[in-house]
C-alpha cells in the first residue's frame, strides 16, 4: 500500500468514527425527545408513528428513555 492509499484510509476511517460519534448523539436526542413526549402525555402509539415502528416495540426501545425523564424531572423540581 502507498503513503497516499494509508493515507486514505486514515482519512476515511476518521469519518467513519465521526459518523459513529453522531450517531450515538442523534440516538441521545431521540431518546430525550421520547421521554419528554410521554412525559407530556404522548401514548405509545403516537411516539411508534413518529419514529415509523409499532407501539410495542417504540415502547420497548424507549422505555428507559421514559424512566430516565420522570426521574430528570424530579430531580429538577427538588
Amino acid at each position: 500500500m502507498t503513503k497516499a492509499e494509508t493515507d486514505e484510509k486514515r482519512r476515511r476511517l476518521v469519518h467513519v468514527r465521526y459518523a459513529v460519534a453522531a450517531v450515538g448523539e442523534a440516538e441521545h436526542s431521540l431518546h430525550e425527545a421520547v421521554g419528554r413526549a410521554r412525559s407530556e402525555g404522548a401514548s405509545w402509539a403516537e411516539v411508534a408513528d413518529a419514529v415509523g415502528d409499532s407501539p410495542e416495540a417504540a415502547e420497548q426501545r424507549f422505555r428507559d428513555a421514559e424512566h430516565h425523564e420522570e426521574s430528570s424531572r424530579r430531580t429538577r423540581s427538588t
